[in-house]
């Protein structure tokens, strides 16, 4: 039996929180180290059946319980100390919310006897992150109160319930006083505490999910369409939505999937370059559709996006999983919300389905139009561009490899020459804010989290918004992670901005080249680099097999934006 004196009390109620997390699920948390969350981190480490994992830059680390997060869809908890600690959680944090993933955060705080005193490290860390959490609680528990320790039990599972049913971060703020540390005699009895955790009390089986089937109206609509189209936007990919597109998808009907919205293993008639077709109004309007039926949040690509403009007249279903706003043209939209655990099945409905054969060959023509272009042209001997790296690595990797794709340009060049060779590995990008920080330390949470081999496409300055991660990084023994910086000195997107034209100011203040040697900079730091400056080059490096590298290819910023303006005419 554990001593409940008062220097165990914080520990012992802290254990308590962690049990029940387990219980439900939890398998994952990184811990920042410090001196307020000491009976946090001592309740996590001495559990045997919790990864624990450790990041010095909280920010890092928030983003690293992100990857963890997408990649398992249940959330990773992140621990910190007070004051500044878990404000660095914030950017992780609103692309949580933006893009869906559970994430637990809790945070260390003073007790109530150093609050509004000018108490060294406090700040107020009530609702610390507003509408960007999902769910926020103080974890203030009184010795000796059996209620309290009832409420904190309540507590763990209104933190992962939220997290994983709202989609999002919980944050639970836990006030200590010193002193912090516990006993050892009390420390050594916390593994026997944990053993007899039951695993998953929470999680409803298969057996006991009820089942829910889309509206039989949804299939009485498009069963009277000629010419439907299917996009899928970001959350696609993830249960039930998936099951929900599964459905559809085996219809026959033209799928419009960009990168990483694509269910993995999904069959159906998907179609690719559009973003680069639709640009054009004239594609738009002889492609036109008489229903559209959308999938997940809004898409990112400036032709989809103009397609849908275009069209903002259609009708569209709109099948989501969460109760985010996502209807940026304002079309008349029938929404349909698809619950969490439920076993999806198809309505009984009579599927007269029509012959759309040849609505699938007008968009199929427009593929084609762009693959003879998009599959002909050559690696040149006289320059490296981006978009080559891109295509050798769709040429090169296996198929059970991941992918992180970092935003900007790589988000785009990815479906640009990345695909169709890509379409069957699985894709993870942070499209929810699309930031370009804490790009290297998602893909290092999924590495954690899958065990398989993950390729990171980065940039140059999305890897110097995170160098931290390739501290932690150095420290990871069982990864298999592959990082590929795109090193075109600067941020080449803004060349697509009408700014590009004042060369008197865009290199200094849009463009910013950082002239850093970011192989050099990875060796010090103990990774094993390489910079590789020709197409040949590139495609040895792939053939490394270190469990961590980074290679650095150094493109010709000039020559990879006249390649895509070929593609995209």
């Amino acid at each position: 039996m554990l001593k409940l004196d008062s220097k165990n009390f914080q520990t012992h109620y802290a254990s308590i929180f962690v049990k029940a997390l387990y219980s439900f699920g939890l398998r994952h948390v990184i811990i920042s180290p410090g001196s307020r969350n000491t009976p946090l981190t001592l309740a996590f480490a001495t559990h045997q059946n919790i990864e624990k994992h450790i990041a010095v830059d909280e920010r890092s680390a928030a983003f690293m319980a992100l990857g963890i997060g997408k990649y398992c869809d249940q959330p990773a908890a992140l621990v910190c100390t007070s004051g500044t600690a878990p404000a660095n959680y914030f950017p992780a944090i609103i692309e949580a919310e933006k893009s869906g993933v559970p994430m637990i955060v809790l945070s260390a705080d003073r007790g109530f006897d150093e609050t509004n005193t000018g108490a060294n490290q406090w700040i107020d860390q009530s609702n610390l992150f507003g509408n960007k959490a999902v769910f926020f609680g103080h974890a203030h528990v009184r010795p000796n109160n059996p209620n309290d320790l009832s409420r904190l039990n309540y507590l763990a599972e209104q933190t992962w319930w939220s997290a994983v049913h709202l989609r999002g971060c919980s944050h639970i703020n836990f006030p200590f006083s010193k002193p912090l540390e516990p006993d050892t005699e009390f420390l050594s009895e916390l593994p026997g505490f944990y053993s007899d955790s039951g695993e998953n009390t929470n999680d409803k089986t298969q057996a006991h999910l009820s089942t829910w089937h889309p509206p039989i109206s949804a299939f009485e609509q498009l069963n009277k369409s000629k010419r439907p189209i299917i996009v899928c936007g970001p959350g696609t990919a993830r249960h039930p939505l998936s099951d929900v597109f599964e459905l559809f998808s085996s219809l026959d009907i033209p799928i419009l999937s960009e990168s990483g919205t694509k269910p993995q293993n999904s069959t159906g008639k998907f179609v690719y370059g559009f973003n680069t077709y639709l640009r054009k109004s004239e594609n738009c309007e002889s492609l036109q559709p008489d229903l559209i039926i959308r999938f997940g949040d809004e898409p990112i690509g400036i032709g989809l996006l103009n397609y849908l403009k275009i069209h903002s007249n259609v009708p569209v279903i709109h099948f989501y999983d969460r109760g985010n706003w996502s209807n940026s043209n304002f079309a008349t939209e029938t929404r349909i919300v698809v619950p969490n655990d439920v076993i999806i099945h198809p309505p009984v409905v009579n599927n007269n389905q029509m012959d759309r054969t040849s609505w699938l060959t007008d968009w199929k023509t427009a593929e084609s139009k762009f693959l003879d272009f998009h599959d002909n042209w050559k690696f040149s001997n006289d320059t490296f561009r981006d978009g080559d790296v891109h295509k050798i690595i769709s040429e090169s990797i296996d198929l059970d490899e991941i992918l992180m794709i970092s935003n900007s340009f790589a988000a785009r060049d990815i479906d640009l020459f990345g695909m169709p060779g890509l379409k069957d590995n699985q894709i993870f990008m942070n499209r929810g804010a699309s930031g370009i920080d804490g790009i290297t330390s998602t893909a290092l949470g999924i590495a954690l989290a899958s065990r398989k081999r993950v390729t990171l496409i980065t940039g140059d300055l999305a890897l110097i918004h995170d160098l931290s991660a390739l501290v932690t990084i150095t420290n990871q023994k069982s990864i298999k992670l592959r990082i590929v910086v795109i090193n075109n000195n600067g941020g080449q997107i803004f060349r697509m901005l009408p700014v590009f034209a004042s060369n008197e100011y865009f290199a200094h203040y849009f463009e910013t080249p950082q002239h850093i040697n970011v192989a050099e900079v990875s060796r010090a730091l103990g990774i094993k680099s390489i910079c590789v400056e020709h197409t040949d080059d590139f495609k040895n490096a792939l053939s490394i097999e270190d469990q961590i590298v980074l290679i650095e290819c150094k493109t010709d910023p000039s020559g990879s934006m006249k390649l895509r303006s070929e593609l995209w005419s």
